[in-house]
């Protein structure tokens, strides 16, 4: 086990995600596939009642869509992932693991911005992330979502998770990444458009008109520049339920933003797509600075 955390911070689409790097560990598959045991002393019961809670909206959605994909990844969470602690410094885990294949989850609470080094984390506009080094799932639960919103984020992240755990890596380089970004955004897709069917059909084929036409109105080639769209489409709170806070509409728009470009470069661009889907959200992030400006 790690002895000592070392954060920072960095932006992610106008949001803040913090990522944790561990001090003093090493790569070896044994201890990174290690069965964890709890801590004796944090008992953290409101936490596994927190983790419990996101499983539960996970799981009516996975019902609801009827994915076998999404279905993967919901046994993956429920079977594998065990709730932790935060503490001055670091985490502690409250359950014990049952299978190589376990993933942490840190549910955050208001409480939390008391302690060292979590202070400011506990008050950044950030939902969720998944620490690969550290096989660790974040969600700041005291952020307001709404139940379907909650459920995105965990397929969202959890199928980050469960990428990672079928092939680890030490690190990503810049390609690495991006190309998991595709993977995972085209499986949000995926389940946005099995709940929203043709309401949620309706509202990327606006999207795409706009995105078609910007690209028209600035003469450039397709892929060489990107448009945000700032609104809300009032259809989504509809199909999702209302967004309890700024951060959740502001993901939820974004997310339909992401799924309209996909569409519009599977229609319209003639080379590699998903190379060109890549670029896109490279560009997106080194633009708000997760990446390092190449």
């Amino acid at each position: 086990m790690c002895k000592k955390w070392e954060f920072f911070w960095v932006a992610a689409l106008g949001m803040w995600l913090f990522v944790f790097f561990c001090s003093g560990c090493n790569d070896r598959s044994d201890e990174k596939n290690a069965v964890m045991k709890p801590s004796k002393e944090y008992s953290g019961k409101s936490r596994i009642e927190k983790k419990l809670e996101w499983l539960k909206l996970t799981a009516d959605v996975v019902r609801k869509i009827n994915c076998k994909e999404a279905d993967e990844i919901f046994q993956f969470l429920e079977h594998g992932m065990v709730a932790a602690s935060p503490i001055a410094g670091g985490i502690t885990f409250l359950e014990a693991t049952k299978t190589k294949n376990w993933i942490a989850i840190v549910p955050l609470l208001n409480a939390d911005k008391n302690l060292e080094n979590w202070n400011s984390i506990s008050e950044m506009p950030a939902v969720a992330h998944f620490i690969p080094k550290l096989k660790l799932i974040v969600v700041r639960d005291n952020i307001p979502y709404s139940s379907v919103g909650k459920a995105i984020v965990l397929l969202h992240e959890g199928y980050h998770a469960y990428l990672f755990v079928k092939n680890p890596y030490i690190e990503q380089d810049k390609n690495e990444f991006c190309r998991e970004e595709v993977k995972v955004h085209a499986f949000q897709n995926k389940v946005m458009f099995l709940l929203g069917g043709k309401k949620y059909q309706d509202i990327l084929d606006r999207e795409v008109v706009r995105i078609s036409n910007e690209v028209k109105k600035s003469g450039k080639k397709i892929g060489s520049s990107y448009s945000y769209n700032p609104n809300y489409d009032p259809g989504m709170a509809r199909i999702f339920g209302e967004p309890q806070s700024q951060i959740e509409k502001f993901f939820m728009r974004t997310s339909v933003w992401i799924h309209a470009n996909f569409i519009f470069f599977e229609k319209n661009f003639k080379g590699d797509v998903e190379n060109l889907k890549a670029s896109f959200l490279c560009t997106i992030y080194e633009d708000n600075g997760i990446l390092p400006v190449r």
